[in-house]
């Protein structure tokens, strides 16, 4: 069976935040999820200069830039070469990017006060272990912000045959095939909100705060989406 690394390689172009046409993507996080990632984290953590953030699965590199641009110490992480290659390439030479996944991530010898998960979670199939090694390079009262697709969300897109098919139950809740692109189809594990709130707890995570954005006026007035 094909490593899902490889499907995600031969998509890397369409997130390249410097080339956007109609196959884009990533534009709904940038213009969503980060402005209430980095709400959150300058209400938290001071981005005062100090402070280190690391984005865990930082694909093209924006959020790290944002990070940046915002006073904090960026380190990005990803395991496909070729977003490695397009955040290198796009981002300010001051962010500090590391190729590699969960592995190389225990393998640092320091710690974060912030870490970060962008739309990465969902994607990743030993969550408990994932989980463990996200708090092991947390600084003492660190902060972990994660964006996952909400399951109500993918049901109206199942719906309309749109991204996501096959639903199934599991054992550790529901799974959907996602399609990156014709023909390459990753597993998205739908955990509901209760469910990470329970996995990160075993851990001794402390939930702060949850919030469900809608769509931006500039997300609407781009893809004109038919569904929340």
């Amino acid at each position: 069976m094909e490593d899902d690394k490889e499907k995600w390689e031969r998509i890397a172009r369409t997130f390249d935040p410097r080339e956007l046409g109609p196959d884009s993507r990533g534009v709904e996080n940038r213009l969503i999820a980060h402005p209430v990632a980095l709400q959150w984290l300058k209400k938290y953590l001071p981005s005062d200069g100090r402070n280190a953030v690391l984005d865990y699965g930082c694909g093209p590199g924006s959020f790290c830039k944002s990070l940046s641009e915002q006073g904090y110490q960026a380190t990005g992480m990803d395991f496909s070469k070729a977003m490695f290659a397009i955040a290198r390439s796009s981002c300010p030479k001051a962010i500090r990017f590391i190729e590699g996944g969960l592995t190389a991530l225990a393998d640092l010898e320091f710690c974060f006060d912030a870490l970060t998960a962008m739309m990465v979670l969902q994607f990743i199939e030993d969550i408990n272990h994932a989980i463990g090694v996200f708090s092991a390079k947390l600084k003492p009262d660190g902060l972990f912000i994660l964006a996952v697709h909400n399951p109500p969300w993918a049901h109206r897109l199942l719906e309309v045959n749109k991204k996501f098919s096959n639903p199934r139950q599991t054992p550790d809740g529901e799974m959907m095939d996602f399609e990156l692109q014709p023909g390459d189809v990753v597993i998205n594990r739908l955990r509901t909100e209760s469910a990470y709130k329970r996995l990160f707890e075993q851990h001794n995570f402390a939930h702060v705060k949850t919030a469900y954005p809608a769509y931006t006026k500039e997300v609407i007035q781009k893809f004109k989406p038919k569904v929340p």
